[in-house]
């Protein structure tokens, strides 16, 4: 499995001259530029988001887009000449492409998915593949009578609806600090091999520290003034931690975890990238893929759909 996250986006729909259209055009507006300009593949359609200003090719591949989401695999056209094939029982290699990259290349991407009824772009990050703002590209190429934003939920509201929310509760708190000195170690875990100590403690390492209820209903605050006052202080010594992350709900907002050192609004997923066959690890395709990076992307929208709506007040 790879851990990965969402991040959420809300989209600003304007018109050529920056006025503000309601975001529900979309979806319109979407299906028509797909419709007229995307090219038919067999369970997919391809749009060149490439601008005159871009050096390699972007590429759209949709899959779906006229019911209640968009969703699609956003690219990035890679230099051919940076990756290498090679036959691991020979060690031989293999050049990727023929040197014509303008005639076809290889491509890093990442994918994402906008809710129509919110105008809510998610997003699973990739390096080296394109990131929101490539969804820009769609009207600045295909109709430029609207334009589109994208602006990033930030995490800081997010926390702040638990802070201010009615009866709020946490139930798990993680805290990565710096590493202890050698004689917190040694009575702690008991560790009595100096040159083991001396040489964990030059490595630059962290601890955690973990504070959960016994019991699986359990909580460590069980009402807004404990959850304040908890917040309160961990956001003050937010300067000696490495991290720092609580699971916590509201009256109206179910259990999740929020990391109080994200900028951003995420979301947690686990990709599959295989599965066993005959004891061995068959890899999934890319298309394949693609259908479990929709499941994902639709199961972690949904999950905090109450959430986002009440973060973008749509």
């Amino acid at each position: 499995m790879a851990i990965k996250k969402v991040y959420f986006f809300k989209v600003t729909l304007r018109d050529k001259d920056g006025n503000d259209v309601d975001y529900k055009e979309l979806k319109s507006l979407f299906i028509n530029i797909i419709d007229l300009n995307a090219f038919e593949r067999e369970n997919f359609k391809a749009i060149d988001l490439t601008v005159e200003d871009e050096y390699r090719h972007i590429i759209w591949d949709v899959f779906e887009y006229k019911n209640s989401r968009l969703f699609g695999r956003l690219s990035k056209q890679r230099p051919s000449n940076s990756i290498l094939k090679r036959d691991y029982k020979t060690m031989a290699k293999e050049n990727i492409g023929n040197g014509d990259e303008l005639a076809g290349g290889i491509e890093q991407y990442t994918y994402g998915s906008l809710d129509y009824e919110t105008g809510i772009f998610s997003l699973v990050g990739a390096l080296g593949a394109p990131n929101e703002k490539a969804l820009s590209n769609v009207f600045w190429k295909y109709n430029r009578n609207y334009q589109i934003e994208l602006v990033p939920i930030p995490n800081a509201q997010a926390i702040r609806n638990v802070y201010e929310g009615e009866n709020s509760e946490i139930t798990r708190v993680e805290i990565d600090v710096p590493l202890p000195d050698t004689g917190i170690l040694q009575n702690v875990f008991k560790w009595d091999d100096k040159e083991l100590l001396d040489a964990v403690g030059d490595r630059n390492l962290h601890a955690a520290i973990v504070l959960r209820p016994l019991s699986r209903k359990g909580k460590i605050t069980i009402d807004s003034d404990e959850t304040r006052g908890l917040l309160d202080c961990i956001t003050k010594n937010k300067g000696g931690y490495n991290r720092a992350r609580v699971k916590a709900k509201t009256r109206t907002l179910s259990l999740r975890e929020y990391d109080l050192f994200e900028q951003n609004f995420s979301y947690p997923i686990d990709i599959t990238i295989y599965h066993m066959v005959e004891n061995k690890r068959k890899y999934f395709t890319v298309d394949e893929l693609a259908d479990i990076f929709k499941q994902n992307l639709v199961y972690s929208f949904e999950t905090n759909r109450k959430l986002l709506k009440l973060l973008t007040d749509r």
